[in-house]
């Protein structure tokens, strides 16, 4: 059952897709170091769980950019955090 279990999970996305999921993670976690510092500091806000005020620091650096697909980036961090276990409360959903 488990490998059956992995197997499912492995292609619930497609190949490009998950490629592309984690080049949205990498451009969130670098705008994300540049505000709070590097994620392997313990001392320095994590991303994950995302707080509002992480979300609306890191959304601020991807307007700042000028990123037209700001949604792709906000959506992969959403699935991130959910999938890491955190709940997407109220107060995250209003910030996004």
């Amino acid at each position: 059952m488990d490998a059956l279990v992995g197997n499912l999970l492995r292609d619930r996305e497609s190949a490009s897709s998950a490629g592309g999921r984690t080049t949205l993670l990498r451009a969130w976690t670098a705008f994300h170091e540049r505000v709070f510092g590097s994620t392997d500091d313990p001392t320095n806000l994590p991303m994950f769980p995302a707080t509002a005020r992480s979300v609306i620091a890191v959304s601020a650096s991807f307007k700042a950019g000028d990123y037209r697909s700001f949604a792709n980036y906000h959506s992969a961090v959403r699935s991130q955090h959910i999938e890491l276990g955190f709940s997407w409360d109220q107060l995250l959903e209003a910030t996004g």
